[in-house]
Order: C-alpha cells, then sequence, then structure tokens
C-alpha cells in the first residue's frame, strides 16, 4: 500500500503523456503525464481516493499505467487469487462503517489498519469461485440499484397536464393580474441586518426556500400578501402561492389578481395552469421569464354556462393536481429509499 505523490496542475496542463494521473476522485482522471513513479504494474490494484468527500474506489487492471497523486492511495494485490473487484465490493461496503471523509481521512495509516474478509477453502487457500459470485451479485445488486434511483430522477420531474373537460375561456395574464414592482436592492446582507418574522423569497425550486427574513414596514421595500410569484431567473417557470405577508428580491416576482376576480379564481389551479403553459412556451434559465413577457402569457380557465369564471371546476382540478402530483412525490421517495438500501451479498 502506498499513496502517490504532490502534482500540481500546471504540471499536467504542461505534460503531453498519455499515463491517467488519479487523485481525490478515483474514477475521473486528474489529468494525464508522461511517465510514472510507479514500476510495478504486473498486478491488479485498487486504488482509493483520501481526501474527496465521496472517499470512493476503483479497480486498475494488470498492465494498466496509472499515476497517482498524494491524495490518492494505491493497495497492489499481490496474491492472485484474491480478486481486485472483490476487494473493491468489500471496501465499498465497509466504507460508511469506516467513518472516512473530510473529517477522519482515509491517509496510508488509517488504512492499513482495515481488515477485510476473503472467502477461503477448507485447505486455508483463498476461493476465487466464491468472490466472482460476490462480484456477481454485487454488479446485479448496483444495476438494479441505479435503475430504481434513474426511474425515482425521472419520475421526479415528471409534469402533469389534467385537462379542462368543460368549457373554458382563454385569457391574456393582464387581463386578470396585476404585476406589482418588486424590490430591486434585496439582499442576503439586507436580510440579515433587518432581521425579522417576514420571509424573503428568491429564484429556488423549493417551496419553503428563504434568503432571510425582515422587519415589516421597513423603508423602501415592497410587501406583498396572499399572492402569486414567479421564479423570472435561476429555476424558471415555477410558481408558488404565498399565504401571508412576504416579500422577494428581483428573481422572484409578483402576480397579484385582480380586486374584482379575487372571489373568481383559485390560486392553486392558476399556479399549476400557469406552470405548464410556461414550459409549454420554452421558458427556462437561458430563456428569463420577465414581467414583459408573462403580460402576453394565455391561460384556459373553465367557465358556467353565463361564462363566468367557474370556481368549483378549478377547485376540483387543483385538488386533482395536488392528489398526482403527491402521489409522485411519495413514488419517487420510496424508490430513492429502496435505492439506497444496504443489501448483504
Amino acid at each position: 500500500m502506498f499513496i502517490g505523490k504532490r502534482l500540481l496542475r500546471k504540471q499536467l496542463f504542461e505534460s503531453k503523456g498519455e499515463i491517467p494521473v488519479y487523485s481525490g476522485s478515483v474514477n475521473i482522471p486528474f489529468g494525464y503525464v508522461s511517465n510514472s513513479h510507479i514500476v510495478d504494474f504486473s498486478h491488479e490494484y485498487v486504488i482509493w481516493g483520501i481526501d474527496d468527500a465521496v472517499f470512493d474506489f476503483a479497480v486498475l487492471p494488470k498492465g494498466q499505467k496509472f499515476e497517482i497523486t498524494d491524495h490518492c492511495g494505491a493497495i497492489r494485490i499481490l496474491d492472485k487469487n484474491i480478486l481486485a473487484n472483490f476487494l473493491l465490493v468489500v471496501l465499498r461496503k465497509q466504507k460508511h462503517e469506516l467513518g472516512f471523509g473530510w473529517g477522519y481521512r482515509a491517509s496510508l495509516s488509517n488504512m492499513k489498519q482495515v481488515v477485510v474478509e476473503i472467502p477461503s477453502k477448507t485447505d486455508g487457500a483463498f476461493d476465487v469461485n466464491n468472490q466472482v459470485d460476490v462480484v456477481r451479485r454485487d454488479a446485479i445488486v448496483r444495476r438494479l440499484r441505479n435503475e430504481l434511483q434513474s426511474q425515482a430522477e425521472e419520475l421526479a420531474t415528471t409534469e402533469v397536464e389534467i385537462s379542462i373537460d368543460s368549457p373554458y375561456r382563454t385569457v391574456k395574464l393582464s387581463e386578470v393580474f396585476n404585476f406589482p414592482e418588486t424590490n430591486s436592492c434585496m439582499t442576503r446582507k439586507l436580510c440579515r441586518e433587518n432581521l425579522g418574522t417576514v420571509p424573503v423569497y428568491g429564484c429556488s425550486k423549493s417551496e419553503n426556500s428563504v434568503l432571510g427574513y425582515i422587519k415589516e414596514n421597513l423603508e423602501g421595500v415592497k410587501y406583498y400578501q396572499d399572492s402569486l410569484t414567479w421564479n423570472r431567473n435561476g429555476s424558471v417557470g415555477h410558481f408558488f402561492y404565498r399565504q401571508g405577508i412576504f416579500t422577494t428580491n428581483e428573481d422572484q416576482r409578483v402576480i397579484e389578481i385582480k380586486p374584482n376576480y379575487r372571489h373568481q379564481l383559485n390560486p392553486i389551479f392558476l399556479k399549476y395552469v400557469l406552470e405548464n403553459e410556461v414550459r409549454k412556451l420554452g421558458y427556462c434559465w437561458t430563456n428569463k421569464l420577465g414581467k414583459a413577457k408573462m403580460f402576453d402569457v394565455e391561460i384556459r380557465i373553465p367557465v358556467d354556462k353565463n361564462d363566468k369564471f367557474d370556481l368549483t371546476q378549478q377547485v376540483e382540478i387543483a385538488r386533482k393536481y395536488e392528489k398526482v402530483y403527491q402521489v409522485r412525490d411519495n413514488v419517487t421517495q420510496q424508490l430513492q429509499s429502496i435505492a439506497k438500501v444496504v443489501v448483504s451479498i
């Protein structure tokens, strides 16, 4: 077992070599060099990241030249009956139990204290077939775990659009909303210097994420109440219904239902139809959604037989949206939980 030598990015930048150099991240080369201080490539190796937060391992096959920095350690496997891939599986399984990380370095001296169990035969020789079987089962578990994680990520980003089956009217947002001025001066520093109870929202995709909390009635600050907001910048296209008194920075804008429509429109229904509409229009972090663009966005709102906005239909559609997203989020969490289960192999 050994660790590498100090290498600077400048040295790697100036090098025209093809030998990969591994550092804290053992799965992606840190760079390439012409020569390696390692001379014996006749054995398999398992390398590990000493300081990287992930603290992962990787296998380098016999004959593959490589170099490592002082942020990476290497285990040269001298016995041909100990498989590098088996050792990788065992060490990965133990890494959480070992507790290595930023606070407790996986240094050479600490790693030398690690004990692993290797299958053996009745005569005491290492059991290669048993190791192969462990590696095979681990590959199956990892593949299933990756598939579950992929499904969870795909499901978490799946959007829903519930059709309006009843008659509806198409309206521009400027017809039913006011667009109050925003706060260009709002910063985290201002929040810290004027600590209070009023939440300040930015452009996060999380409904409850805040820049901070400020006092009420600060001079020059615009406050809002019981209104919808949207992300102009950052996580563009996310809408939220904010109840109570709040304020925002310039990256999250406010739209207020006009007074003559407040008893005819449901804000939760509006949140979901607005998100669907701006998504279809292609607004994203590279295509900002400013106030001028919002003026002409059109949405469909259910109406009754008298062509008045149908509040009952809006509430029902909003309820369906909330139910579907609740089910989606529950299933996503379950898939993620299953993917994290440690399986004995």
